[in-house]
């Protein structure tokens, strides 16, 4: 019986161990600090007197082992990863538009400073460059760490953009557990659950003194 436990908790832990990197949500926090226009019907002064010092939260989906690709031409390399905005940026939300297709990328470049981006399909983007921090890369992003962020719409009326700028701070990444990760545990609570219960009424028929044959 013993053995037999053992060789089940072996087994089980086996695929625990070789799971491959689970998506994280990223949050974060920040101040809008400046606003730029570039629609014939809003001004940024319009902009200004709305949203400077707004506070705003964003939070992305982020997957660095999934939709993985890579370009590279004179300017440098992209490397490109899954990430997707939660929820809709503060513009995005009031004046609508056409977002742009959410993704992350780290981009090494041959010119200019290296990106990590977030590019949000919710209106948003968050980066970090290489002049400003030596955790540019996203995947080296921290807890705690100051990033940059653009809000932007594109509204109906009038033609060019709008946006909103200034910094945020990453609140957290939090683990979403796979669902395979969590059948896996499941299963394995059930069985040690399974052994356990029938151990002890094993024992507590030896302490009547019935054989556990019976």
């Amino acid at each position: 019986m013993k053995n037999a436990a053992k060789l089940f908790y072996l087994i089980l832990a086996i695929p625990l161990g070789t799971v491959a990197r689970a998506a994280s949500i990223y949050t974060f926090s920040g101040v809008v600090t400046s606003t730029q226009s570039s629609n014939s019907n809003i001004s940024a002064s319009e902009l200004d007197s709305r949203f400077l010092g707004t506070r705003v939260a964003y939070a992305f989906e982020v997957d660095f082992d999934r939709d993985n690709s890579t370009y590279t031409n004179s300017s440098g390399t992209w490397n490109y990863f899954f990430a997707s905005q939660h929820g809709l940026g503060v513009l995005y939300s009031i004046y609508g538009g056409y977002p742009d297709a959410g993704h992350g990328y780290n981009s090494y470049a041959t010119s200019w400073q290296n990106i990590g981006e977030l590019w949000g399909d919710g209106g948003t983007n968050v980066w970090g460059g290489s002049f400003d921090m030596p955790n540019w890369a996203v995947d080296q992003w921290v807890v705690g760490q100051s990033l940059r962020f653009q809000d932007k719409a594109n509204p109906s009326e009038g033609r060019g953009a709008i946006y909103l700028s200034g910094s945020v701070t990453l609140e957290s990444i939090t683990t979403i557990p796979e669902p395979s990760s969590c059948a896996i545990l499941t299963f394995s609570l059930a069985i040690i659950f399974s052994l356990s219960s029938r151990r002890n009424t094993f024992r507590r028929r030896g302490q009547h003194g019935v054989s556990p044959n019976v």
